[in-house]
């Protein structure tokens, strides 16, 4: 079984900062935890929707509508 860790997207995260205290303890220690078992795969981080896309596909077929970031609404955003 696999599982990815994601944070929800913040005006912080969005700008590039990275995450502090006690939020980042508790993702290391458990990035820690995972590795020490042998069971981590990988632990990179989400750059912010800046550096993005996002596709839709019409219904009926047809070319994909590209849309560059950075996305106004951060609420569907995910990071981390």
């Amino acid at each position: 079984m696999r599982f990815m860790m994601i944070v929800k997207a913040t005006r912080h995260s969005e700008a590039g900062v990275n995450h502090s205290g006690r939020l980042l303890e508790a993702m290391n220690a458990c990035c820690e935890d995972m590795s020490k078992a042998g069971v981590l795969l990988a632990a990179e981080w989400l750059c912010p929707s800046s550096k993005g896309i996002r596709l839709t596909y019409p219904v009926a077929g047809g070319k994909p509508n590209v849309l560059a970031g950075p996305f106004e609404e951060i609420d569907g955003l995910v990071a981390g």
